[in-house]
């Protein structure tokens, strides 16, 4: 069982989640991977996605949400294709990050999160 310790009196929060099945559905770590299905099911496009999912983790860090080993790390993998993607199409060079690149590493994250409900 993972040890909860409230992010405040007023708002109750397990403050490290080991599996996405003991996320919160309102936190922020929720719309991360919300986020992520989005992308993947074509519903949301990469730049889109990348603001969003980068705005969602910020707020998760600000209020204490945490992620235990191996999650934290699956998270980090989204996290550092987002680094390497150039979000503004526009300023793209022809040796850059494409949608599809975004997209596919975000599947090899997605996959290793699944993995830890098993």
């Amino acid at each position: 069982m993972t040890q909860t310790t409230p992010a405040s009196a007023d708002n109750p929060r397990p403050r490290a989640w080991a599996r996405p099945d003991e996320v919160d559905p309102t936190s922020h770590v929720a719309q991360q991977l919300a986020l992520i299905d989005a992308l993947i099911n074509g519903s949301l496009p990469g730049p889109d996605f990348a603001r969003a999912w980068l705005t969602e983790r910020r707020e998760s860090l600000s209020d204490g949400e945490r992620l235990r080993e191996p999650f934290d790390r699956a998270l980090n993998e989204v996290f550092y294709a987002i680094e390497d993607y150039v979000i503004d199409p526009e300023l793209r060079d022809s040796d850059d990050m494409t949608d599809e690149d975004l997209i596919s590493r975000v599947e090899a994250a997605k996959a290793l999160v699944q993995r830890l409900n098993r």
